[in-house]
């Protein structure tokens, strides 16, 4: 899957987060042992033009990933080539045996959903396409303060009265922390910061999960896709943002904080910071990823519908 994407990285649109690579790697070797990895690839003459990363289990296969850490799924295709795509893998995998293509979960505007469901329909076949939850997504405007006015009033005054509050509490900073040793010595404090920060996140973070993520930072790290956003009140670490920063869009994908400072509200300074950060850096999206914390809404996220989704091949 590397080659592909090193050899076709602009002729296919390696739109979705969750199936680069690096990710699809770090998943599979963490949670993917029942599955046997298939690559299924659609050739429009000697050119690459689809790609579906797929689990066999039996006679199902699965988009590589899971809801819990992986937001959404989606096929790699090349602009105009999606329905001979999805009808040339509908046939192959079922000439492999395969009876049900389980999509996971899959955003309103992916591929399979605009064109694969379509495809299957078509074809006569059994689609199950359940509205399953929703993703947040924020077109940015060029400057920190068009930001904010993208905001409602009343959360643009709650966003600066917060930003105020923490840095009137002493010398605070917000940095990155994006390479090699020096994301080795602060992934400590984010496993900490997010257990500690809720409850349902202490109870999420197992030990294998803890494993998971520190070994998925590196190797985001490793392809320079990491971004670990760390606020600092006096020198000292309270809250920390993991986020993937991917052609032009920072995509939030957890964080955490220390509970001692709950009352400067450091996860949601954080946050802001780091949109702050990628206006800076000239990202034109932030992507606060699957949840419906209210906080999405408030710092002008949009949602985007999420369908968990299946296709009855025979």
């Amino acid at each position: 899957m590397d080659t592909y994407w090193a050899e076709h990285a602009r002729t296919l649109q390696w739109d979705c987060l969750f199936m680069l690579p690096p990710w699809v790697r770090v998943w599979h070797r963490h949670f993917g042992s029942e599955l046997t990895p298939h690559l299924y690839c659609v050739y429009c003459g000697t050119r690459v033009v689809g790609i579906a990363a797929v689990g066999v289990r039996g006679t199902e296969a699965y988009l590589l990933g899971s809801p819990d850490l992986c937001d959404y799924l989606d096929c790699i295709i090349a602009a105009g080539h999606e329905r001979a795509f999805f009808e040339l893998l509908f046939a192959q995998i079922t000439e492999h045996g395969v009876a049900r293509l389980v999509c996971g979960h899959v955003r309103e505007d992916s591929a399979v959903v605009r064109f694969g469901v379509p495809v299957a329909r078509q074809q006569g076949l059994k689609v199950i396409s359940v509205h399953d939850s929703t993703t947040f997504a924020c077109v940015l405007p060029e400057t920190w303060e068009a930001y904010l006015l993208l905001l409602t009033g009343k959360q643009r005054h709650e966003a600066r009265r917060k930003l105020h509050k923490f840095t009137a509490a002493g010398s605070a900073a917000y940095r990155a922390v994006e390479d090699g040793a020096a994301v080795e010595s602060m992934l400590p404090f984010f496993i900490r910061f997010f257990r500690e920060s809720r409850s349902d996140k202490a109870a999420f973070m197992t030990s294998q999960k803890e494993s998971f993520f520190c070994d998925l930072a590196r190797e985001l790290a490793r392809h320079r896709l990491l971004h670990l956003g760390v606020l600092e009140l006096n020198g000292k670490p309270v809250a920390m943002v993991f986020c993937c920063d991917y052609e032009g869009t920072r995509f939030l994908y957890n964080s955490g904080f220390d509970p001692h400072y709950r009352d400067l509200s450091p996860g949601l300074v954080c946050k802001l910071l780091s949109i702050k950060d990628a206006l800076k850096r000239g990202f034109h999206h932030y992507d606060f990823l699957k949840g419906a914390e209210t906080y999405k809404r408030h710092l002008g996220g949009i949602p985007i519908a999420v369908y968990q989704c299946s296709i009855e091949l025979r």
